[in-house]
């Protein structure tokens, strides 16, 4: 195989979508880099040029020439006594369920009976043992606690707000305007940098 120039996958913090692919393509062991874009850069320009929509994750092939914009996967759950989605090996609908199952941890961690849940719950065990899923989950670790750093910088640079005026102003809109998997990211920022926050419903 001729030497493969490293594909680029542009993401947003911790945001699940881009690291379906780069859990892929860590199982591939093909090159890549991942490129971070900031939540206000992601609808502006050069971004939108690669990805119109606006959204992460848009993937660069250089050796193809062919940019990616939208990766979406439905999770087909496949044959009951297996230990995958789709028979007894992992495939891509297994690993594309990663983020969203470490997604849900954090939502919704305390309802989860993993005794009641044992099938899922051994499931999970052996995506995460996997080393191409560590080293990806790794790197978005990283890249959240990137965001929540520069969360700290933007909070204690801007003296004049209060942290009721940010309560007041912004989050106030977060149950009907924010997805879940962010408001949980927005919430452990806010709590990192010590700001109140409060739902109005």
């Amino acid at each position: 195989m001729p030497d493969l120039k490293p594909i680029t996958v542009w993401s947003l913090g911790g945001s699940p979508n881009p690291w379906k692919a780069i859990i892929v393509l860590e199982e591939l062991s093909l090159p890549y880099e991942v490129k971070q874009v900031g939540m206000a850069e992601v609808k502006q320009e050069p971004y939108i040029s690669l990805n119109p929509n606006g959204r992460v994750p848009t993937i660069e092939d250089p050796n193809t020439g062919i940019t990616f914009r939208v990766l979406s996967s439905n999770l087909h759950l496949g044959k009951q006594g297996t230990e995958y989605l789709v028979g007894d090996k992992c495939t891509y609908a297994d690993l594309m369920f990663v983020p969203y199952a470490r997604s849900l941890a954090v939502i919704i961690a305390p309802e989860i009976d993993t005794k009641v849940h044992k099938r899922y719950t051994e499931w999970l065990k052996r995506l995460y043992a996997r080393p191409a899923v560590k080293k990806a989950l790794k790197q978005w670790d990283d890249a959240i606690a990137l965001t929540r750093e520069e969360a700290a910088h933007q909070a204690s640079s801007s003296v004049a707000i209060s942290s009721e005026l940010f309560a007041l102003r912004t989050i106030k809109y977060i149950p009907s305007r924010i997805p879940p998997s962010i408001l949980s990211c927005l919430k452990s920022a806010l709590n990192f940098v010590g700001l109140h926050y409060s739902y109005v419903k």
